[in-house]
């Protein structure tokens, strides 16, 4: 199991399209992620950052999501550069595999 967290906020690009753009966009997208669903991904939760928040890395919007395996996150990666995505929102991504806390402090330790 993996974990995909994406953090990202609008470029100019989003802020130049008027309504009818923009739902025709998110409706292409919605078709991208209806697969990456059906391979068994799921979107654990989805939010605008909340001000404040103590170090906060500068970016309005976030995702967190579950997928089933490596494959998975290539096929959801493939679907954000197809859909054209990062033209019109800056976005920084972790993934990784989900592991148990105990793993993560020992790698921790080891470095």
């Amino acid at each position: 199991m993996h974990l995909y967290i994406e953090l990202f906020r609008a470029k100019d690009a989003w802020l130049e399209l008027n309504p009818e753009q923009r739902r025709e966009y998110v409706q292409q997208v919605g078709s991208t992620m209806h697969g990456v669903l059906e391979a068994g991904a799921e979107l654990l939760g989805a939010g605008s950052a909340a001000p404040g928040t103590s170090n906060d890395v500068g970016y309005d919007f976030f995702a967190v999501w579950k997928l089933p395996d490596a494959d998975v996150v290539k096929s959801f990666e493939e679907g954000i550069e197809r859909d054209n995505w990062y033209d019109y929102f800056e976005q920084v991504n972790a993934a990784g595999e989900l592991v148990d806390f105990e793993s993560v402090v020992q790698r921790v330790m080891a470095l």
